[in-house]
C-alpha cells in the first residue's frame, strides 16, 4: 500500500497585515522552522480515516463516488478539530479522481512541533495552513503526483480547500509561506474561489484549480545575519473578529479606508524593496550604501506598522494594543532592529528583528522578564518537503509520550 509524508512550516507575516487583503497589495512572509507533519497511506476498502493524535481524534468516513459521507455525523467537537485536514481532503479527492487517480481509500495522521500551541492556547503561527498544505502533499503524493514537480498544484489546492474551510476570509500568505517558504505575495483574485459553489462538482472543482490564479510570489529573504525573537504573549487573538471590524469600518468609511490602505501598501512596498537591496548589497560587502539601506527598511517598516496601528484604532479592533506598543518599544530599547505583532495583531505572538545574536539576547531577557514565553524556533526559507517514515513516527512518539 502506497504511503507519503510531507510537512510544510508555520509562518510569521512581517509586512502587510490587513493590507494584504487587498489586491494587488504586498507582503512580506517568512516559514519558521518548526513544522506540521501528515501522512498518508492509502487503503483497499473506500473509506477516509483522519487520526489527530494531538487532539485525541479519530473520525471515519465511507468514500462514495468524489465524496466523504459521515454517518452518523461528527460531533462538533471532531468537525472542528478534523475540519482542515477533511477539507483539503475533499478536494484531494475530488481532483485526483478527475484526473483517473485517487480511487483509493486512505488514513491520514497529521502531528505537529509543540510550538503551535502553548498551553492550549494558539500562537498564531499558522498551524492551519500548515497542516492543509503538509495534508495536501502527503495525501497527493500518495495519489501519484510526486511533490517537487507538482508543487504549484499542491498550493493551489491547498489554497482552495484552506479558504473553503475557513469561510472565504484571508489572503492565502500563510499557504504560500507554509508552501514556498519566505517570499513576497500579493493575493489571488477572491472570485477565483467565491465562484465555486458550496456543494461543487468535481468538474467545477478542477477547474477552479486548473484555471488561472493571479497571486504574485517572489522570492525574497531575510539578510542571513539576522536574528528573530518571537515570544507568545500569553494572550490568544481573534483573527476572524478583528478582520470583522476593519470589514466594518470599510464599509463605513470607504474613502478614509482605502486612502489609508494605500499609504500602509506604500510603506509596505518601500520596506520590501529595502529588504531586497540589503540582500543584493551584503552579498558583496558592507557598506555606507548597505547602512543607507538599513534605515531605509527601518523606517517604512515602522511607519506600515504604526498605520496599522492606526486602522485598528479606527475600525475599533485591537490590532496593537497599548500594551503591546510598550512592549515593542521595550524591544527596540533593548536591541531590536524592528519588532511588532506581527500578521493580523492583537496579541498571540510577538516578534523582532536583530542584527546581532547578543542584542536578540537582550531582547528575550527584556520580553521574559514581563512574563512572554520566548518560544524556540528560528526563521526559515524551507516550504514543504517530503519526510522519512522514521521522522514522523518519532514525531508521533514525541507526542504520544506521558
Amino acid at each position: 500500500m502506497k504511503t507519503a509524508i510531507a510537512s510544510a512550516p508555520g509562518k510569521i507575516l512581517w509586512i502587510g497585515g490587513y493590507s494584504v487583503l487587498e489586491k494587488p497589495n504586498v507582503s512580506f512572509v517568512t516559514g519558521i522552522n518548526k513544522r506540521v507533519y501528515a501522512k498518508a497511506k492509502l487503503l483497499t476498502e473506500p473509506k477516509a480515516v483522519f487520526n489527530l493524535p494531538q487532539f485525541n481524534t479519530k473520525v471515519e468516513g465511507i468514500i462514495e463516488k468524489n465524496s466523504m459521507v459521515f454517518n452518523p455525523p461528527l460531533s462538533d467537537k471532531d468537525a472542528a478539530d478534523s475540519k482542515f485536514v477533511r477539507f483539503v481532503a475533499d478536494i484531494c479527492l475530488k481532483y485526483a479522481r478527475s484526473k483517473g487517480k485517487g480511487l483509493e481509500g486512505f488514513e491520514i495522521t497529521t502531528v505537529s512541533d509543540a510550538v503551535f500551541g502553548s498551553g492550549g492556547a494558539k500562537t498564531g503561527l499558522g498551524s492551519s495552513a500548515a497542516v492543509a498544505v503538509a495534508t495536501t502533499a502527503a495525501l497527493m503524493q500518495a495519489f501519484g503526483f510526486k511533490l517537487n514537480e507538482n508543487k504549484d498544484l499542491i498550493h493551489r489546492i491547498a489554497q482552495f480547500a484552506h479558504s473553503k474551510a475557513q469561510g472565504k476570509v484571508g489572503s492565502g500568505f500563510d499557504i504560500t509561506a507554509a508552501t514556498f517558504g519566505g517570499c513576497a505575495y500579493s493575493r489571488y483574485s477572491p472570485s477565483i474561489i467565491n465562484n465555486v459553489p458550496e456543494n461543487a462538482s468535481a468538474e467545477q472543482v478542477v477547474k477552479a484549480i486548473d484555471g488561472e490564479w493571479d497571486y504574485t510570489i517572489k522570492e525574497v529573504e531575510l539578510p542571513l545575519e539576522w536574528v528573530s525573537v518571537i515570544a507568545f504573549t500569553g494572550r490568544s487573538a481573534s483573527t476572524s473578529a478583528m478582520v470583522k471590524k476593519v470589514n466594518e469600518f470599510k464599509a463605513a468609511k470607504p474613502s478614509e479606508y482605502t486612502e489609508l490602505i494605500k499609504q500602509i501598501n506604500e510603506a509596505n512596498k518601500k520596506a520590501i524593496e529595502a529588504l531586497e537591496k540589503i540582500r543584493e548589497i551584503t552579498k558583496f560587502h558592507a557598506s555606507i550604501e548597505s547602512a543607507t539601506a538599513l534605515k531605509e527598511f527601518q523606517d517604512a517598516f515602522d511607519e506600515g506598522r504604526v498605520l496599522t496601528k492606526k486602522l485598528g484604532d479606527l475600525s475599533d479592533a485591537p490590532i496593537e494594543p497599548p500594551e503591546f506598543t510598550e512592549a515593542i518599544e521595550l524591544a527596540k530599547r533593548s536591541g531590536a532592529f524592528v519588532a511588532k505583532l506581527p500578521g493580523a495583531g492583537g496579541g498571540d505572538s510577538i516578534a523582532a528583528l536583530c542584527l546581532s545574536k547578543d542584542r536578540a539576547k537582550n531582547v528575550a531577557d527584556a520580553w521574559a522578564h514581563i512574563g512572554y514565553k520566548i518560544l524556540d524556533l528560528n526563521i526559515s526559507n524551507e516550504g514543504v518537503r517530503e519526510e522519512p517514515a522514521k521522522k514522523f513516527e518519532a514525531k508521533v512518539a514525541e507526542v504520544l509520550k506521558p
